[in-house]
Protein backbone atom coordinates (compact mmCIF):
# COMPACT_ATOMS: atom_id res chain seq x y z
CA UNK A 1 0.00 0.00 0.00
CA UNK A 2 1.27 3.14 -1.12
CA UNK A 3 1.18 6.28 1.84
CA UNK A 4 3.70 8.30 0.47
CA UNK A 5 1.22 11.14 0.09
CA UNK A 6 0.18 13.70 2.01
CA UNK A 7 -2.99 12.48 3.67
CA UNK A 8 -0.69 9.93 5.24
CA UNK A 9 2.22 11.82 6.89
CA UNK A 10 0.45 11.08 10.44
CA UNK A 11 1.73 7.27 9.53
CA UNK A 12 5.40 8.25 9.03
CA UNK A 13 5.19 10.75 11.74
CA UNK A 14 5.53 7.58 13.97
CA UNK A 15 8.09 6.68 15.69
CA UNK A 16 8.20 4.21 18.18
CA UNK A 17 11.39 4.04 21.12
CA UNK A 18 11.73 0.41 22.58
CA UNK A 19 14.40 0.68 25.85
CA UNK A 20 15.48 -2.43 27.84
CA UNK A 21 18.11 -1.05 29.54
CA UNK A 22 20.24 -1.96 32.84
CA UNK A 23 23.26 -0.83 34.47
CA UNK A 24 24.90 -0.15 37.82
CA UNK A 25 28.24 1.01 38.96
CA UNK A 26 30.89 -1.08 40.43
CA UNK A 27 34.27 -2.11 40.26
CA UNK A 28 36.90 -4.19 38.78
CA UNK A 29 37.11 -8.18 40.52
CA UNK A 30 40.03 -6.91 42.22
CA UNK A 31 38.58 -3.48 42.94
CA UNK A 32 41.39 -1.52 41.37
CA UNK A 33 38.93 0.50 39.67
CA UNK A 34 35.33 2.21 38.78
CA UNK A 35 33.36 0.27 35.81
CA UNK A 36 30.11 0.42 34.61
CA UNK A 37 28.82 -2.68 34.78
CA UNK A 38 25.88 -3.13 31.66
CA UNK A 39 23.52 -6.18 32.21
CA UNK A 40 21.13 -5.05 29.65
CA UNK A 41 20.89 -2.67 26.40
CA UNK A 42 18.67 -3.87 23.84
CA UNK A 43 17.20 -0.10 22.33
CA UNK A 44 15.53 0.02 18.50
CA UNK A 45 13.92 3.32 17.23
CA UNK A 46 11.31 1.93 14.53
CA UNK A 47 9.62 3.85 11.73
CA UNK A 48 6.88 3.46 9.66
CA UNK A 49 8.21 3.94 5.45
CA UNK A 50 6.60 5.44 2.56
CA UNK A 51 5.02 2.42 1.53
CA UNK A 52 4.02 1.36 5.02
CA UNK A 53 6.96 -0.71 5.78
CA UNK A 54 7.84 -1.04 9.53
CA UNK A 55 11.81 -0.98 10.29
CA UNK A 56 13.63 -1.04 13.55
CA UNK A 57 17.00 -0.05 13.70
CA UNK A 58 19.33 -0.71 16.99
CA UNK A 59 20.44 2.69 18.81
CA UNK A 60 22.43 3.34 21.93
CA UNK A 61 21.02 4.53 25.14
CA UNK A 62 21.90 8.37 24.68
CA UNK A 63 20.14 8.15 21.51
CA UNK A 64 16.79 8.26 22.85
CA UNK A 65 14.81 10.96 23.35
CA UNK A 66 13.83 13.11 27.02
CA UNK A 67 10.33 12.94 25.58
CA UNK A 68 9.86 9.05 25.95
CA UNK A 69 10.76 9.53 29.91
CA UNK A 70 14.14 7.64 29.85
CA UNK A 71 14.60 9.32 33.16
CA UNK A 72 17.63 7.03 34.75
CA UNK A 73 19.89 8.79 36.81
CA UNK A 74 23.89 10.04 36.01
CA UNK A 75 26.07 7.79 38.02
CA UNK A 76 29.31 8.06 38.85
CA UNK A 77 30.41 5.83 36.71
CA UNK A 78 27.85 5.42 34.08
CA UNK A 79 26.04 7.77 31.85
CA UNK A 80 23.07 5.96 32.70
CA UNK A 81 22.64 3.64 35.79
CA UNK A 82 19.46 1.87 36.79
CA UNK A 83 16.95 -0.04 34.98
CA UNK A 84 14.62 0.79 32.76
CA UNK A 85 11.94 -0.96 30.30
CA UNK A 86 9.27 0.45 28.00
CA UNK A 87 8.06 1.43 24.79
CA UNK A 88 7.42 5.03 23.78
CA UNK A 89 5.60 5.97 20.68
CA UNK A 90 5.92 9.60 19.42
CA UNK A 91 3.75 10.99 16.35
CA UNK A 92 2.48 13.87 14.64
CA UNK A 93 -1.23 14.94 14.74
CA UNK A 94 -2.75 17.86 12.29
CA UNK A 95 -5.65 19.32 13.98
CA UNK A 96 -8.52 21.65 11.73
CA UNK A 97 -6.67 24.65 10.56
CA UNK A 98 -3.76 22.90 9.62
CA UNK A 99 -2.32 22.89 13.29
CA UNK A 100 0.42 20.16 13.75
CA UNK A 101 1.27 18.95 17.19
CA UNK A 102 3.56 16.26 17.94
CA UNK A 103 2.04 13.57 20.77
CA UNK A 104 3.37 10.94 23.08
CA UNK A 105 2.72 8.01 24.57
CA UNK A 106 4.87 5.65 26.90
CA UNK A 107 4.28 2.32 28.59
CA UNK A 108 6.61 1.08 30.88
CA UNK A 109 6.70 -2.76 32.04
Amino acid sequence: MDVSGREFDFIRSVQVYSVDYNAFSGSTGDGSRDVCHVNRSRNTLGEYGPNGQFTQTHISVSQVPSWTGFDLPAGQTCEAEGRWRGVSIGYETVSQGNVRSFQTETFRY
